[in-house]
């Protein structure tokens, strides 16, 4: 690979919907095809509006869709993206233990904090108290989890939506 790590990694900020939609309804009348603005709207929100997820999910709907885009057609890319991403999910979780799937399974449950509480431990067992902070360490050191003021969260909103779809 000539160029890997050949230049600065630069991160790109979402970019709103109110600026995604018109572009992502004019990439489709380009295409000879109608999307309405409910439609390129939900392509934005299924996937937080991160470049990257809009450009593939469209890029996928465009593909399943004829001339006009239906429920079904975004529903149908965002299973091609799903598929499209699942061999990286999967080795991004191979080797985690039960406990620390299930502590993804809280995150992914809206429990952001307060991962020890004993209703929390109830529903997704992962040890002791000491065993969850190892297992949230553990989570950030391999980039699944994040951490902010709010609590832990999942950075990645497709493996989210896969996470959720094979384990939940």
């Amino acid at each position: 690979m000539p160029f890997y790590q050949f230049g600065e990694m630069i991160e790109l900020k979402r970019i709103p919907s109110e600026e995604w939609v018109p572009f992502i309804i004019d990439r489709f009348a380009d295409n000879g095809q109608t999307i309405s603005r409910e439609l390129a709207e939900q392509i934005c929100k299924k996937v937080d509006n991160y470049s990257s997820y809009v450009q593939q999910l469209a890029w996928n709907v465009m593909a399943e869709a004829g001339d006009i885009v239906n429920e079904q057609d975004v529903a149908n890319g965002i299973e091609t993206l799903l598929a499209q991403n699942s061999s990286f999910f999967v080795e991004q979780i191979r080797g985690l233990s039960t406990y620390q799937l299930n502590f993804i399974k809280a995150i992914c449950m809206e429990h952001h904090k307060g991962l020890a509480s004993k209703k929390i431990a109830e529903e997704f067992p992962m040890g002791t108290k000491s065993n969850i902070s190892r297992i949230k360490a553990a989570l950030l050191d391999r980039e699944i989890i994040d951490e902010d003021h709010e609590g832990v969260f999942l950075p990645d909103c497709v493996f989210r939506l896969w996470f959720m779809k094979e384990y939940m």
